[in-house]
């Protein structure tokens, strides 16, 4: 019993503590408001927000100062109490009340490059496939037409069946709607509908020599 009245005693109170409620003038509480505390003896800082009921708390504090106390919160004037000192053991209350005042806040500059796909020429939706993808993405068959359906609104056409080499339809369409282009040139047979490469010429450019792939479903003006 002896041991245990000499641990009790060691374990005694060595800090102090900081607390207090910040109001409007009318009394309403100021929740999510922000309070600093500097020890102006060593710079140690706290900052603690209030709660809902704009209450706040700081534990743990040491014993002496001075310590300075600010209170701030958007739309309302900046309180503060400097000069206080700590005794041990102490809960110091520490209450503000903030007074509204309008303050103008710094300005903040956004900024960001310019992105030359989004462009007023061009509408409706869009799926651009890059030459970085085009290059790390497998294709064992070498068919740029697989790579047409990282598009969402593109699949391969059901009348020919799953085969790589059939044709591709676009936002549910026909294929025989499609229009292949290269540089804004067309690509394939405009009379009878047939797949460049496959069906009848021209043929189809290597797969290393794309810049970029691009499904337009609704290019219009």
């Amino acid at each position: 019993m002896g041991l245990l009245t000499w641990l009790l005693v060691a374990q005694g109170v060595t800090t102090a503590a900081i607390q207090g409620r910040l109001t409007q003038t009318d009394g309403t509480a100021i929740a999510s408001a922000t309070v600093h505390v500097v020890n102006l003896s060593n710079g140690r800082r706290w900052e603690v927000v209030t709660h809902s009921a704009g209450g706040y708390v700081i534990e743990d504090a040491a014993v002496g100062g001075p310590y300075r106390i600010e209170a701030r919160a958007l739309g309302f004037a900046p309180e503060a109490r400097a000069g206080i000192v700590l005794a041990l053991g102490q809960r110091l209350v520490a209450d503000f009340e903030l007074r509204p005042a309008a303050i103008e806040l710094a300005p903040h500059e956004v900024t960001a490059p310019g992105d030359p796909i989004l462009n007023a020429g061009r509408t409706g939706p869009g799926e651009i496939i890059s030459r970085a993808r085009i290059a790390e993405l497998p294709n064992h068959g070498r068919d740029f037409l697989a790579l047409t359906t990282l598009s969402p609104h593109t699949a391969i056409s059901v009348s020919s069946g799953a085969a790589p080499t059939g044709g591709i339809t676009i936002a549910g369409q026909n294929r025989l709607y499609n229009s292949f282009q290269i540089d804004g040139g067309m690509n394939h047979d405009v009379y009878r509908g047939r797949l460049p490469g496959r069906e009848t010429l021209p043929r189809p450019i290597s797969l290393e020599a794309l810049e970029e792939i691009q499904i337009l479903p609704a290019p219009f003006d």
